[in-house]
């Protein structure tokens, strides 16, 4: 059965933590805080970097240097990841979000979307 959650409001709990945990995770990308963002990941997992280059591909302790390379670049910033729709099926389960940010990169004088 697949079910289609329209409203955050209508979320399960188990969904909404994992909303919850976007917009966390989202926080302390953003503004260079080493967080638990890849101690709740799978063994296993793929890194779509935010500047582009190579997909990664490897576990949680092969991605945790390449991760916080990257997030060093990032100085400070504020952002938001918007509910838009989540679909569960089984144990599968997808949250479709707008996520939207403006960043003090290392070497600029602005803020940047």
């Amino acid at each position: 059965m697949t079910t289609i959650y329209e409203s955050e409001s209508d979320l399960p709990e188990h969904l909404q933590a994992l909303l919850d945990a976007a917009r966390r995770h989202q926080h302390e990308w953003i503004n260079n805080i080493e967080g638990d963002s890849l101690s709740s990941q799978h063994k296993q997992m793929t890194i779509f970097g935010p500047f582009g280059g190579p997909v990664r591909h490897g576990g949680r302790d092969q991605l945790v240097e390449t991760q916080a390379r990257a997030r060093s670049q990032f100085k400070s910033g504020t952002g938001s990841v918007e509910f838009i729709r989540a679909i569960e099926a089984g144990d599968l389960a997808i949250l479709v979000v707008a996520e939207t940010a403006r960043v003090m990169f290392e070497g600029r004088t602005e803020p940047h979307p």
